[in-house]
């Protein structure tokens, strides 16, 4: 699950055409499924620790990072990234206008920048 998300943000910070996602469907559509998958692989392995060190029971995919960071798994400030990018996981899933996009394509530079350990 980890090296999935080594991979995908490896791909996202190394686009090979940065300067057409904004009115490319096809790089939209590949930012987009790349960062899900990402996402979804850090809230896979998340939800994998949370259950077997009996963490609690998250209430939100948010959650599972607060609780790895109260029990020393993730520093604070890497636990409150991954929470961001699980919201930011759901806003790209229901992102379906030209205005989400160009908000989803600025926040998702942001999201690439993002370090996957503490």
């Amino acid at each position: 699950m980890l090296a999935r998300v080594e991979t995908c943000v490896s791909e996202l910070r190394n686009p090979s055409r940065p300067e057409i996602i904004e009115r490319d469907l096809r790089e939209q559509r590949f930012v987009e499924h790349t960062l899900q998958i990402a996402v979804q692989a850090a809230l896979d392995a998340a939800s994998h620790i949370v259950s077997d060190e009996r963490l609690g029971e998250p209430r939100s995919d948010r959650e599972l990072f607060d609780l790895l960071a109260r029990a020393g798994f993730l520093g604070d400030d890497l636990a409150a990234r991954l929470q961001d990018m699980a919201g930011f996981r759901n806003v790209l899933v229901t992102a379906t206008t030209a205005s989400t996009w160009r908000s989803s394509a600025r926040s998702s530079r942001t999201a690439s920048t993002i370090s996957w350990r503490s």
